[in-house]
């Protein structure tokens, strides 16, 4: 499209250039030879003079619209295409294709008019060379660009051919690859199926193998079991005599025993029974050997009891010295002698107590009070309800007993 639009631009600045050149070769041999008296016109084109000049030529009319006729305005190439167009449409304003009314004109309105035509000339030279250099710039441009699409193109094509190489040979490749695992796999299920066989075949002779080894394992476990069963038998038979023998020769041993024993509880020492005055006359003088210590000089730097504690503790130091005393002695008492039958006995009678209380258990009426508060509850650590009674009831007796 560019170039066809230069072309023709290109084309009709030629056609102008030329014109002008006639026109202008024209004028000058007309200045050189003389001019035609206005008689020798035909009377045809004699009206046309004025209105030709007025018309012909549009750079005597102003840009406001006026008509001024001025020698040296500015070359209009438009309306100079009009007048040129117009004087060869009318043939009878022309003679020898120059118009009538450059006849008339005067010299210095030609040389005005044709240094007008001469600097459009220029103008028009220059603009054709400088449209000639824009289409040499373009030219080389579209060039360049040209060039860089062949080479573009040509790499597009390289490219095009290589991937079309590679889709080739990897089609070729995936048909090879699909034939070999077809055939890889009709092999394989043809090896498999000749292998499930083989393992089949193997399985049900190891499974026949397997059956027979078991019954005939089962056979000699069977007779095993049963001679197992018959030695057994006869084992027990023969503990179960021995233990009745042996149970019976040791029932006739205990017979023998406790008739022994009997005879033996029959033939004792007579036990000769304490009354209860000769019991109290003893109780009465182990308490009056009670009172009698208990009213012993006291010595504070032996004892814990420091006459300051005592002093904080009551005002007549002497009574409370001798019902600490008091207390002592029966609380030693209590515990090695009177808090059970056995406990005069030392560690046997401990033992012989503990297989008593848990033969015959413990009433509220017995009393074991410091026994009992030794024992005492490790989760709480803190004594029984039944053992802080027998500690109050045995107390209370103790103070009685001081009181007498």
């Amino acid at each position: 499209m560019f170039f066809d639009r230069f072309k023709a631009t290109a084309r009709k600045n030629a056609e102008k250039e030329a014109a002008l050149k006639a026109t202008v070769s024209k004028t000058n041999t007309l200045d050189c030879h003389g001019r035609k008296s206005e008689n020798a016109l035909p009377s045809s084109v004699g009206h046309t003079s004025s209105s030709a000049l007025d018309t012909t030529y549009p750079e005597h009319i102003a840009h406001d619209g006026s008509q001024n006729v001025t020698p040296c305005s500015y070359w209009n190439k438009q309306d100079h295409n009009q007048q040129y167009a117009s004087s060869q449409q009318d043939p009878e304003t022309m003679e020898g294709e120059i118009p009538f009314n450059l006849i008339r004109t005067p010299p210095h309105e030609l040389e005005c008019k044709i240094q007008n035509l001469e600097s459009q000339i220029r103008v028009l030279q220059q603009e054709q060379k400088d449209m000639e250099d824009d289409h040499r710039g373009e030219k080389i441009r579209l060039q360049e660009k040209f060039s860089q699409l062949r080479l573009r193109h040509e790499e597009q094509k390289w490219q095009l051919t290589q991937r079309t190489d590679e889709v080739t040979r990897l089609t070729t490749e995936v048909s090879t690859l699909r034939n070999q695992h077809q055939s890889e796999s009709i092999a394989s299920e043809k090896t498999f199926k000749q292998e499930l066989d083989m393992m089949a075949r193997s399985h049900e002779s190891m499974e026949e193998s397997i059956r027979q080894d078991f019954e005939l394992k089962r056979e000699q476990f069977a007779h095993q079991a049963e001679r197992d069963v018959t030695h057994l038998k006869a084992q027990h038979s023969k503990t179960l005599i021995a233990l009745k023998k042996r149970h019976t020769e040791e029932t006739a041993k205990l017979r023998k025993d406790v008739d022994a024993f009997s005879q033996a509880l029959l033939q004792r020492d007579k036990f000769e029974a304490m009354s209860d005055k000769e019991m109290k006359a003893r109780f009465s003088d182990l308490a009056q050997d009670v009172e009698t210590l208990a009213r012993g000089k006291w010595r504070p730097e032996n004892s814990k009891w420091t006459p300051e504690v005592l002093q904080n503790l009551s005002t007549n130091q002497r009574v409370l010295g001798k019902h600490i005393i008091h207390d002592c002695i029966w609380m030693i008492l209590n515990e090695h002698l009177f808090v059970s039958p056995f406990r005069i006995l030392e560690a046997e009678g401990r033992v012989l107590e503990k297989q008593w209380l848990r033969d015959c258990g413990s009433s509220e009426g017995y009393c074991l009070p410091f026994f009992h508060l030794r024992h005492v509850d490790a989760d709480t650590n803190r004594a029984s309800s039944r053992d802080r009674w027998i500690y109050m009831a045995t107390s209370r007796g103790c103070n009685r007993a001081l009181e007498v």
